[in-house]
């Protein structure tokens, strides 16, 4: 099974912290993942919107 997942950031000023606070848990279970053959690839898409 194919699937792409979107997820996008918060605006507030504690997006940061939060991404931070979570983010070696995430890289871990995204390597886990990866060896284990359920992960094919991943990338982050930056998009600067103007408002």
């Amino acid at each position: 099974m194919q699937f792409i997942v979107a997820a996008y950031d918060g605006t507030d000023q504690d997006t940061l912290g939060r991404r931070l606070a979570v983010r070696e848990a995430h890289v871990k279970s995204t390597k886990e993942m990866f060896d284990n053959g359920k992960w094919l690839y991943a990338a982050g898409i930056l998009m600067i919107m103007e408002r």
